[in-house]
């Protein structure tokens, strides 16, 4: 009678009409916070890019977040990986980023800003390391990249940052580039860091691999100009 349930159960996943997962980039800019879609969950109160502190009731209680010296209140949220967990339960083939919060194949920390009012004014994509493996966090680095070229590669305004004292280059690499770009309709901007701290090698001095050792990361903001509202 188990198995029968259980053939029952993985013949519903594998029968349901497949329905696209929402993404960060179905969020709608200057909408309210209840117009937004409910493809989304897990939205805490955001730490500018970072891990959530205190999980809230969806967008809607956004204003339970404090807001940033910019007047917007920082949501995090997660993409919904349900469907992911429970094709991973009943052994069923599903993709490797299948229900994974990320952005352009790299795992990411995601956040909406909504204004006092509790309309949308932007988004913030930051790279995430949490679990990451060494040669997957190796590449985060290059998301800002790829979310400048989503934006259109022209008209950016870019500065590179020397290494400080306590940098180094990562073989011939070093990267500290913050950038920006400025539209009718949105500010964008960009910051990529990938180098090792001081006294870091990937090979110590007695021949010890130290994998993890490197910073790679990025982040991303666009921020939409007042009266930007999508259809």
């Amino acid at each position: 009678m188990r198995l029968i349930f259980w053939a029952l159960a993985a013949l519903a996943i594998i029968s349901a009409p497949a329905q696209a997962a929402s993404t960060i980039w179905d969020l709608r800019p200057g909408r309210t916070a209840a117009e937004q879609p409910r493809g989304f969950v897990e939205q805490a109160c955001g730490t500018n890019g970072g891990p959530p502190a205190e999980f809230i009731d969806g967008f809607e209680a956004f204003s339970q977040c404090a807001a940033e010296p910019s007047g917007l209140h920082e949501v995090y949220f997660r993409y919904d990986d349900e469907a992911a967990i429970r094709h991973d339960a009943l052994g069923l083939p599903t993709e490797a980023t299948a229900g994974a919060t990320r952005v352009y194949g790299m795992g990411a920390i995601l956040s909406a800003l909504f204004d006092d009012a509790g309309l949308l004014r932007g988004l913030r994509i930051v790279s995430d390391p949490r679990g990451a493996e060494a040669h997957v966090r190796n590449d985060h680095w290059r998301l800002a990249g790829l979310l400048q070229e989503h934006f259109g590669a022209e008209d950016w305004a870019c500065s590179d940052i020397a290494p400080s004292a306590r940098e180094e280059a990562v073989s011939s690499y070093f990267v500290r580039r913050n950038c920006s770009k400025e539209t009718p309709e949105y500010g964008l901007t960009s910051s990529q860091d990938y180098f090792h701290k001081s006294g870091e090698q990937f090979v110590d001095e007695f021949g010890k691999v130290q994998a993890t050792y490197f910073v790679s990361t990025s982040r991303f903001e666009i921020l939409w100009k007042d009266g930007a509202r999508s259809e």
